[in-house]
């Protein structure tokens, strides 16, 4: 059995890049699963380059939210992601904030760092986050919760701001993906299918199918 999920006493903003399992963190809030902080917002994450179902899933997110009580804010850059790396391309740049690109290196094949989410996702986020609490009048310091289940544990990365410390509700509450689902079904609220930049490399193969075709044929035309 999972200890209880304990608050720390500080703001929270909660990360939402439009998938189940950040969705999921926003519901468990609302339903009481999850205690609800003095201070809390919701952090929308957006490259631009989503899917439509995802921006049409966030319309409801973010209607569910303002019932609540609880302030959203929509976290992009100025440019999309996709028109970034269209503008690098033609201008000859030698530098990008690119997402893990296949590389042909003869023989095999490589990857580029991934520099997309700390520029287009992480940057704007925290520079709403620290306008949000500047806005209470609070001192830069507060918890970011983000929803990776209990079997995403690899994906944890450690904090690389003093100010911001992350949380995991659904692993320190040992809860799976699947059972995030199970959770949101029971809910009675939708679940996308997946949350990712319609042209991200690390899209497999069964994904590249489910893709809808308005989608697919973005990602045609920026690879």
């Amino acid at each position: 059995t999972a200890p209880p999920f304990r608050l720390s006493g500080l703001p929270v903003g909660i990360s939402y890049s439009m998938g189940k399992s950040s969705k999921w963190q926003i519901w468990a809030v609302i339903m009481g699963l999850l205690p609800r902080p003095k201070h809390i917002a919701v952090f929308q994450a957006d490259t631009g380059d989503e899917h439509d179902w995802s921006y049409e899933d966030a319309i409801g997110v973010r209607e569910m939210c303002r019932s609540a009580g609880i302030p959203y804010f929509e976290c992009r850059d100025k440019e999309t992601l996709s028109c970034h790396m269209i503008q690098v391309v033609q201008s000859g740049a030698n530098r990008a904030d690119q997402p893990p690109l296949w590389i042909d290196k003869g023989l095999s094949r490589g990857r580029v760092q991934n520099r997309c989410t700390l520029r287009f996702k992480v940057a704007p986020m925290r520079r709403a986050q620290s306008e949000w609490l500047d806005s209470l009048g609070l001192p830069k310091r507060m918890d970011t919760w983000s929803g990776f289940g209990h079997d995403e544990r690899r994906r944890v990365k450690p904090n690389d701001v003093a100010w911001e410390r992350l949380r995991f509700p659904a692993i320190e509450l040992n809860r799976t993906r699947e059972q995030l689902t199970d959770d949101l079904k029971r809910w009675q609220t939708s679940c996308p299918p997946f949350s990712m930049c319609v042209h991200c490399p690390h899209k497999n193969i069964m994904r590249l199918m489910e893709t809808p075709e308005n989608n697919y044929k973005q990602a045609s035309a920026y690879d």
